[in-house]
């Protein structure tokens, strides 16, 4: 009887740490989804972007990113963490080099990533066990 009460402990204490895990994660890719579409909408139907409010737009989702890509990586196992920041990257290259269409290319992608992500990590058995 014991064991089975034990038992019944670590999996209600696993599955908590795995509820904690997908809120955690869909609000850290909510959050950088937001961001995105924020310099997204910024940049629509402008083709100068070299600008010092969008460059610390995207400033502001790489530290955002970076400090919750950190996080993530502990908790999901994934390898394709680095595909937004490899974006954000070239994002910021776009804007130096005035590319407004790899801008807006990459922004999407992000968005894109960022839905994505959402299906990869989500609950499973896996990460409970």
């Amino acid at each position: 009887m014991k064991r089975a009460i034990y038992m019944t402990i670590i999996i209600l204490f696993l599955t908590g740490i795995c509820v904690w895990e997908q809120l955690s994660v869909d609000a850290y890719l909510n959050e950088a989804k937001a961001m995105a579409v924020e310099i997204y909408d910024y940049v629509e139907g402008k083709d100068d972007i070299k600008d010092q409010v969008l460059a610390n737009m995207v400033d502001e989702l790489e530290s955002s990113w970076t400090k919750h890509e950190e996080i993530l990586c502990f908790l999901v196992n994934h390898k394709d963490m680095d595909d937004i920041a490899v974006e954000i990257v070239k994002l910021k290259e776009n804007i130096h080099n005035n590319q407004a269409d790899e801008f807006r290319a990459g922004i999407g992608l992000i968005l894109h990533f960022t839905t994505a992500y959402r299906h990869i990590m989500g609950i499973s058995l896996q990460n409970i066990l």
